[in-house]
């Protein structure tokens, strides 16, 4: 039987849902948010940071391609993932290794029927491992509710501190009640094996709506058109995560490699 290994009470966010979040509180803000525009060029000039942009929008969300813009700023943050344009044009290594040889399939679902989460095991699970040689899983789940979290623990934060929001002591009453939160309402136990039955079948402990990633590894024979295939996925889901392709949506299906990389 496979091991599932489960791992300390632990916070995941979905991230078009956070981006959501993240946008409707920028709303709110004196910013000025660029949307569908690309950075051509970073450059560190007599100590400044120099950004050479190119917008092919508006405005008003309608497509136009307009002239390149250069901005300047005391401070540049980059968060342009593992291929990181920027940290080659700044000249920046990495630390670290990758394992180009260890290619995993990401399926990305969401499920939404009660009764088959009152019975499956995904409904009683937060994240972990399916520890079976020949068929390893990574399995995470972040529930839909994580927006409530976020608004329940500023309000807790707000009554244990006179900090203004968005200070450093507010953010950490904020996180302590966030991480309370997870070790209360998270899913627990260690299950013999990937199938598993909650002794109260009646209440889920994962919600509808929660969005599940399945994580398999990629055998070296196969190639990504026959990894991401319809009938591959639907093959791994029912025989290594156990689980019925018939319940889930999937919202997104590809192959990638593991970086356990970081900028030096």
């Amino acid at each position: 039987n496979a091991m599932v290994s489960t791992r300390q009470p632990s916070v995941y966010f979905h991230q078009p849902t956070w981006e959501g979040w993240l946008r409707d509180g920028l709303s709110n803000l004196s910013l000025d948010v660029s949307l569908s525009t690309e950075v051509l060029e970073t450059a560190i000039v007599d100590g400044i940071c120099q950004v050479t942009v190119r917008s092919s929008s508006n405005g008003d969300g309608a497509s136009e391609e307009r002239p390149n813009k250069t901005i300047r700023a005391r401070y540049c943050v980059a968060t342009d993932g593992a291929s990181s344009r920027t940290r080659r044009q700044l000249g920046l290594s990495y630390e670290g290794e990758t394992f180009p040889d260890q290619p995993w399939l990401v399926v990305d679902t969401e499920v939404h029927d009660v009764e088959y989460l009152k019975t499956a095991w995904i409904g009683h699970e937060g994240s972990g491992f399916i520890m079976n040689p020949k068929c390893p899983l990574v399995f995470i789940s972040t529930p839909a509710f994580f927006g409530e979290w976020w608004a329940e623990a500023d309000a807790e934060a707000a009554a244990q501190t006179e900090s203004p929001k968005g200070s450093a002591a507010f953010r950490q009453h904020r996180d302590e009640a966030l991480h309370r939160m997870a070790a209360a309402r998270l899913p627990k136990g260690k299950p013999e094996g990937n199938q598993t039955k909650s002794d109260d079948t009646d209440s889920p402990l994962i919600p509808p709506g929660t969005h599940f990633r399945f994580e398999f590894l990629v055998p070296g024979n196969m190639s990504e058109e026959e990894a991401t295939s319809d009938a591959n996925v639907d093959q791994l889901l029912r025989t290594c995560a156990e689980v019925d392709p018939r319940f889930l949506e999937i919202k997104r299906v590809v192959v990638y490699t593991f970086h356990a990389q970081r900028a030096e």
